[in-house]
């Protein structure tokens, strides 16, 4: 893994100057991509000599100290202003994009499937922050994607990126990581996306619960982190036997010590583009720590045996 990182940074042409640092710029809060897209990505380039440091975009005096010292600069799905990346480019370091979603693009968004998912108003958001993305991009001089699938919709003739080198570097389990020990199963399944409004896979979990909830020959609950409107959508079904439990999404260790306290995972994928284009990050959480998951067999999701 640390060797396919570096390649996506060695195979940029040369910089002016040979320098064995990356900078990370980021100002993504989702904490499952901070840690595999991030935290890991540090910890692997260390391994091989190479040193990195993530910096938020709003951090100029910190970035300014460290670019000198760059090779390269990865920007994880940030949208950067047309100054800074001038700046960045200046230095002579190369820049790489990098994201892991289907969201580069208005006409990609529109082609996924996600539009139809989401409250009119988010989805207008999220086109507009796709065309944002799509010129931070367009001025990279390579990319980073995280599923075969993504390498294929922005490598195929006509996309605005098939000019760019794309390296493909998925989500994984680090070796050396052990899964903590299973906490007391104090709730019988975890629903972890913090995705409130997808409207089919809400429809897929409540189908779900329901079918189990007639069938339930005790008392069963489920959590929900930092899902508002699964909360209150679920919390309106008369279930016979069920509970559920809402709690705000914690940081990284907090929220796998309540996964570990539940006997699955619940995983409803649609089949969309959109979530083909995922990696299966919810399965790499449960495994963490130390549970496990149900799931739709879609995009990568469908590869795991």
């Amino acid at each position: 893994i640390a060797a396919r990182i570096a390649g996506a940074v060695q195979s940029l042409p040369p910089a002016p100057v040979t320098r064995d640092f990356v900078l990370i710029l980021s100002d993504i809060q989702i904490r499952q991509c901070v840690h595999y897209r991030i935290l890991q990505k540090i910890r692997y380039l260390s391994k091989i000599g190479i040193r990195a440091q993530h910096a938020h975009p709003e951090e100029l005096g910190r970035i300014r100290s460290l670019l000198p010292f760059a090779h390269a600069v990865i920007v994880y799905r940030t949208a950067l202003a047309q100054p800074l990346l001038d700046e960045l480019r200046a230095t002579g370091a190369r820049l790489v994009f990098e994201f892991d979603d289907l969201i580069v693009g208005s006409d990609a968004v529109r082609q996924s499937g996600i539009l139809r998912e989401i409250p009119q108003r988010m989805g207008e958001n999220l086109m507009a922050l796709a065309d944002r993305l799509l010129q931070t991009a367009r001025l990279c001089d390579g990319l980073i994607v995280s599923t075969d699938y993504l390498g294929r919709i922005y490598g195929k003739p006509g996309s605005a990126l098939a000019d760019k080198p794309i390296h493909v570097l998925p989500n994984f389990l680090e070796e050396d990581c052990t899964a903590r020990p299973p906490g007391l199963a104090e709730y019988t399944f975890a629903y972890t996306t913090p995705s409130g409004s997808i409207t089919t896979e809400l429809q897929m979990l409540s189908a779900f619960l329901r079918a189990y909830d007639q069938i339930a020959e005790q008392p069963w609950s489920l959590v929900t982190m930092g899902n508002h409107l699964a909360a209150t959508e679920l919390g309106k079904v008369d279930f016979r036997q069920g509970n559920i439990v809402a709690i705000p999404f914690e940081e990284y260790d907090i929220y796998l010590g309540h996964i570990s306290r539940a006997q699955a995972v619940l995983i409803p994928l649609a089949r969309t583009g959109f979530n083909s284009a995922k990696t299966p990050i919810r399965v790499m959480d449960a495994a963490l720590a130390g549970t496990q998951a149900i799931f739709s067999p879609v995009g990568a999701y469908a590869a795991i045996g």
